[in-house]
């Protein structure tokens, strides 16, 4: 390995090593819920004609493991790197995933995209006007110098065709040999952990000696450049050979007397024509450092994109160093919030009709993850429905619609079971429920229904919803009115700082369409997490 290869390397060691520190790995089979992933490099060549190498640790950013990938690959034509990585790491104990820490990387060193004579590039194209397939040319008389004899050449007008003889004046045009980018260093890192019981998540990329077409650029902003690969000119069709213009029968250029005639009457004509333009071949270029984005609880770091094209066709568009990480399945917080106020390590958190069946939502203590519990329908006795305890205490399932003449009875009512812990049992039809809470872009979202009759005053029909506080104290953050069929779609602002929510809808209804008289109705307390993951 000679030492500028060495050297090379070296770059991309030392920014690797400025992402990871503070980052001993666990053991490699350490298993894990939170997720990552890393690849050197990603994107298309030559429109996918040239598959970039397949660099990637943890591939598909589901789970997170260590794993390292770059040894021995190279990339295609027409770019080239001197080192390729992509690397994941898990810190700290499997068996307690809100400890621990992971982080991936991904960058290249020493990347040039080359222009090479041989890319699969079509050049601009010289355009031959079809005018010149029938080009008049206006021949004097030659006169006989015998008197009374006729003239030895008539006057006349003749058409040549000189479109393919100026065509062929176009010169062989190649692209030339030179470096369009080269970039000493690019990588992107981005790592996820549980800090005051809130996922972190952090991104960041580092990129050394961005150069485009031997000009060095700043490495922190976007820079567009358009540059001139071959010049532009011209075509001159005076320069057309004579000897290779075919002419009607009769005329010939090498006659006595009327030939000089004739190569005067088609220089004339070949000079009277306009140049014909040879179109430069331009190089499209755009660097762009440091992308991320957040989608679905994974944060995603790019260190640097580049975007070449040559006369109009996409050469590149590559991402190089791209790392993922974020929380997954992990749950930073110490309880699932449906069990903060309560001693009980099962319970039901709703129950509403919805689509034809029964919907169930519950929450349970996260040393319980894994485990199955029952749905117990007092009406019967009978269990009617298992769910899983998911890693962050929550579990959801379906039943079927119990019998009509049992569905607004106060038997209809239902409990989790998971061995000796049961939650309290939750009546099925209720005057108000919530159907669905989400939180998305700082704002949370509730859909639901009242059931009717509703109250008669506009102001009575307000629906109230309140955030939990603390197990003691709630705040008012909105005011709305259903729809006239009971049903509401609304949304509040998300609080600041905070990674889970319990909110709780309140308002007034009728017990009968013939009683105007009122009384309160309130969905039950739902959390949502605010992080929308």
């Amino acid at each position: 390995m000679g030492t500028s290869t060495r050297a090379r390397r070296r770059t991309l060691a030392l920014l690797l090593t400025a992402a990871t520190v503070g980052t001993a790995p666990a053991s490699a089979d350490a298993a894990s819920s939170w997720r990552c992933e890393a690849a050197a490099a990603t994107g298309t060549v030559l429109g996918g004609l040239a598959p970039l190498p397949t660099v990637r640790a943890n591939p598909g950013a589901v789970g997170c493991e260590n794993q390292s990938a770059g040894a021995g690959m190279n990339f295609p034509t027409p770019l080239d790197a001197s080192a390729l990585l992509a690397q994941t790491a898990v810190t700290g104990s499997a068996s307690k995933p809100a400890e621990q820490k992971v982080v991936a990387v991904g960058g290249v060193a020493d990347l040039r995209l080359k222009s090479l004579p041989d890319l699969p590039v079509t050049l601009p194209q010289v355009t031959v006007p079809d005018s010149l397939s029938s080009v008049s040319v206006s021949i004097p008389a030659v006169p006989n110098p015998l008197p009374l004899l006729p003239p030895l050449l008539p006057a006349q007008t003749i058409t040549v065709n000189v479109k393919d003889l100026v065509a062929a004046l176009a010169p062989q045009r190649l692209l030339p040999t030179l470096d369009l980018v080269a970039v000493k260093g690019a990588v992107a890192y981005a790592s996820a952990e549980c800090v005051n019981g809130v996922p972190k998540l952090a991104g960041a990329s580092q990129v050394a000696g961005i150069n485009v077409l031997g000009q060095d650029l700043p490495t922190g902003q976007v820079v567009e450049k358009v540059a001139t690969l071959l010049s532009g000119g011209s075509i001159d069709p005076s320069d057309v050979s004579l000897a290779g213009i075919a002419l009607p029968g009769g005329l010939s250029l090498t006659a006595p007397v009327v030939g000089p005639v004739i190569q005067t009457a088609l220089q004339g004509a070949l000079d009277a024509l306009p140049a014909i333009a040879i179109p430069a071949t331009l190089a499209q270029i755009k660097v762009t450092p440091g992308e991320q984005s957040t989608t679905n609880g994974l944060l995603t770091q790019r260190a640097l994109r580049v975007q070449v094209g040559v006369a109009g066709q996409s050469i590149a568009d590559v991402t190089l160093g791209e790392a993922t990480a974020g929380a997954g399945d992990v749950a930073c917080g110490a309880e699932p919030p449906a069990l903060e106020c309560t001693k009980k390590r099962l319970v039901l958190v709703d129950v509403y009709q919805r689509k034809g069946r029964v919907q169930l939502l519950g929450a349970a203590d996260r040393t319980l993850a894994g485990q199955t519990v029952d749905i117990v329908f007092e009406g019967t006795g009978k269990v009617v429905a298992r769910a899983k305890v998911g890693l962050d205490g929550a579990f959801k399932t379906t039943a079927a619609l119990p019998a009509k003449s049992m569905r607004s009875g106060n038997d209809a009512r239902y409990r989790a079971v998971l061995g000796s812990d049961e939650s309290l049992n939750l009546k099925l039809e209720r005057r108000m429920v919530v159907e669905e809470l989400v939180a998305k872009e700082g704002r949370v979202f509730i859909v639901g229904r009242v059931t009717g009759p509703l109250a008669l005053s506009k102001s009575e029909r307000s629906i109230v919803v309140t955030r939990r506080i603390s197990c003691t104290k709630q705040e008012v953050v909105g005011r709305f009115r259903p729809d006239a069929d009971g049903t509401f779609s609304i949304d509040v602002p998300a609080p600041a700082g905070e990674s889970a929510g319990v909110y709780r809808l309140s308002t007034r209804v009728r017990k009968s369409k013939s009683n105007s008289k009122t009384f309160p109705t309130y969905t039950l307390p739902r959390a949502v997490n605010l992080l929308g993951r």
